[in-house]
């Protein structure tokens, strides 16, 4: 099992390859399996067609502390009643203590909030990484 990770995501078009059946046919035996590891998100990416990994998924994803990471995502959705926008910036400085897994967390939160609709993560220049409400 070989597990590639990334602090920064993957491009769309390495998702679409590791899932294609060019990338099984070529790269895919029974030696090597390859999962990716978005470390901001906690996604894991691998092709569905090999059986072998799937098994092995929960050794690949990310631990979070769901408990924080709740609210946090809460803290958010109350910026964005008031403001439709929240910056990163300032979500760790206020529910996490400025740290460095506070920022991870607050992150991850951005992220699950974009996957429930609630908002759409963006990088702006002024201010770096914020949500907006949708």
């Amino acid at each position: 099992m070989l597990g590639i990770a990334s602090v920064t995501g993957f491009d769309k078009k390495v998702l679409e390859h590791i899932n294609s059946v060019a990338f099984h046919k070529n790269f895919v035996n029974r030696y090597v399996s390859l999962c990716l590891v978005d470390l901001e998100t906690g996604e894991v990416f691998y092709n569905e067609s090999d059986d072998r990994i799937k098994a092995y998924l929960p050794l690949f994803k990310p631990f979070f502390d769901e408990e924080k990471i709740r609210a946090i995502k809460k803290y958010v959705v109350g910026r964005l009643e008031l403001k439709d926008f929240a910056v990163l910036e300032r979500v760790v400085k206020e529910t996490a203590d400025n740290s460095e897994e506070g920022r991870m967390l607050a992150k991850k939160a951005f992220y699950d909030l974009e996957k429930e609709g609630i908002g759409k993560v963006k990088y702006e220049k002024e201010f770096g990484l914020v949500i907006v409400k949708s």
